[in-house]
């Protein structure tokens, strides 16, 4: 109850209530399944904000009300939002973050997503998360370099599509550059730049650019299998 009260006293009710009634149908908004923060501010919202669940819950999305220790409830976030957004479940952003999505781009998001303070995601075309992605802080994933690169006379395609599978671990300071895959169970180790796409799942990748650096390794997802780690290795 206390968690939720000092949630609460991080919205602004304004923009939540605005955000809710403009881009959901009447029947998810009433409800108030997105939260926004004092310090979220609305660039465009001229896109769509799509919701494909059963459950539609109270605060299942959240932008800026969440605070760990790398958070600061005065930093601000940006949404700008042309193309459209696709939440399977529950999503956390924390503060400082910015999404952009283009015109005729796609965004989605499956189910218990959380991305780091001081994050930016810029869609030119479509990137998608799977299920139970957790992103540390000072992360980017940009499917466009932007500006074009040419070679005598070829011209390389500046946006790629990317994807990242189900059960991803990325660590702080990390870039996701277009065209890069990620299968299931991958971690990302801190400060790497993701470039390519990789083929196997249970793998460590880092570095700059990344490449495999272990096998057979994957994050510990469950809660209780964490309480039992931190008794194994006394770290109460």
């Amino acid at each position: 109850m206390l968690n939720y009260l000092k949630i609460i006293s991080r919205l602004s009710i304004i923009k939540t209530i605005y955000i809710n009634f403009r881009c959901l149908p009447f029947h998810q908004a009433c409800r108030f399944p997105i939260f926004i923060g004092r310090n979220v501010h609305f660039r465009n919202l001229s896109g769509k904000l799509i919701i494909d669940t059963v459950h539609v819950r109270t605060g299942m999305i959240s932008f800026g009300t969440k605070l760990i220790f790398r958070d600061d409830i005065r930093t601000h976030s940006y949404l700008d939002i042309r193309g459209n957004i696709l939440f399977k479940g529950k999503a956390v952003f924390h503060t400082g973050i910015t999404v952009v999505t283009k015109s005729s781009s796609e965004l989605v998001f499956g189910d218990n997503y959380k991305l780091g303070a001081d994050s930016m995601i810029y869609v030119r075309k479509k990137i998608v998360f799977g299920d139970n992605v957790n992103i540390s802080w000072s992360f980017q994933i940009l499917d466009t370099d932007f500006h074009y690169v040419r070679s005598n006379e070829d011209v390389f395609n500046n946006t790629k599509e990317i994807s990242i599978g189900n059960y991803i671990w990325i660590g702080n300071h990390v870039t996701i550059a277009k065209g890069v895959v990620l299968p299931d169970y991958i971690i990302v180790s801190s400060r790497s730049h993701v470039t390519k796409k990789f083929k196997e799942s249970r793998i460590v990748v880092g570095g700059i650019p990344a490449k495999c650096l272990a096998l057979e390794r994957e994050c510990v997802w469950n809660y209780s299998d964490e309480l039992n780690c931190d008794k194994l290795f006394g770290n109460q």
